[in-house]
């Protein structure tokens, strides 16, 4: 896919950086919660994903909305990608999630899952 910078859209991400515990009082849970870094503006390749192009990508299995490509991000699967400048509670607000991988000589694409 072309990586070109007219063919790029502003996003922002954000990536995990821990996991906090979840305390009820003074007891613990034995249950942890993500801790989100800071929101990172970016610019990326966006498409839309259809059938031939996300399983010559992807697989077969693959199920993703949207395909992002880019030569210079290295984003996790645990990765939250929003649209707009994000606000509030990250894991409840993003508008897609990386859902596969797939690294490639010049770039790396990114199948994006839609929240639901």
């Amino acid at each position: 896919m072309r990586d070109l910078q007219k063919n790029t859209v502003p996003i922002w991400y954000v990536s995990p950086s821990s996991k906090e515990e979840i305390m009820d009082g003074e007891f613990h849970t034995g249950e942890y919660r993500t801790v989100f870094a800071e929101p990172v503006a970016a610019r990326i390749s966006l498409y839309p994903a259809n059938i031939e192009i996300t399983q010559e990508l992807f697989g077969k299995d693959a199920s993703v909305d949207m395909i992002a490509s880019s030569t210079s991000l290295d984003f996790s699967g645990d990765t939250l990608v929003f649209l707009s400048v994000p606000t509030g509670e990250y894991p409840k607000t993003y508008d897609y999630s990386i859902s596969a991988i797939s690294p490639s000589l010049n770039s790396t694409n990114y199948g994006l899952k839609k929240r639901v």
